[in-house]
């Protein structure tokens, strides 16, 4: 791909967001150490004392998207053309189903291929891809066995709530899926492990 651009020549046309702008981004974390039922019956205290939970709560806006044009209309021989706005709104209606935002997630009659000879009237990283949010959860314990070998649990909840995270849209006009969104972040994953200490 051009890292120089969709235009080479003038700077002034590829100024726009960086592709790691994060206007608004929120990360909450925090550890809980439970009770360790000190006094308890050994039993209750063994299984149900001394654990440590941890959690981390990520949402943040979607980072930047550029809309190229998918041809070398430009005859620069470098990839990545602007697209020619056709001075129709890229913004839909924020109402609209989920359904509806995975077909378009953009007005996808806002772009078109670019002249020949020029590179596009689009811009710079103009649009941004879905936001995101996930909380991610894990419980450990450690068991003594022996004065200096411990032996510990783990169980680690990725997206805890299996909430679906959209992926970014096509953004090449010359595709057939322009405007589309085809991938998603990862489901609910759980993974547990015994870690041996000594």
């Amino acid at each position: 791909t051009n890292t120089l651009g969709a235009n080479p020549y003038n700077w002034n046309a590829n100024r726009g967001p960086s592709d790691f702008d994060y206007p608004q981004r929120l990360v909450v974390s925090g550890v809980w150490n439970h009770p360790q039922l000190k006094g308890r019956n050994p039993i209750l205290r063994t299984v149900l004392g001394g654990w440590q939970s941890n959690f981390i709560y990520t949402s943040q806006v979607g980072t930047p998207l550029n809309v190229v044009s998918g041809v070398d209309d430009s005859l620069s021989g470098l990839a990545g053309d602007f697209p020619d706005l056709t001075g129709t709104s890229w913004h839909l209606p924020n109402d609209r189903s989920e359904n509806a935002e995975i077909l378009e997630w953009f007005n996808t009659a806002a772009y078109k291929q670019n002249a020949v000879g020029t590179f596009g009237t689009g811009g710079r990283n103009q649009l941004r891809v879905p936001g995101m949010w996930d909380l991610d959860y894990s419980l450990f314990k450690s068991f003594d066995l022996k004065e200096r070998l411990k032996l510990q649990y783990r169980a680690e909840f990725f997206n805890v709530f299996n909430h679906t995270n959209l992926g970014a849209p096509n953004s090449t006009v010359s595709s057939a899926t322009f405007g589309r969104i085809t991938t998603a972040g990862s489901p609910r994953i759980l993974q547990m492990s015994l870690k041996l200490v000594f």
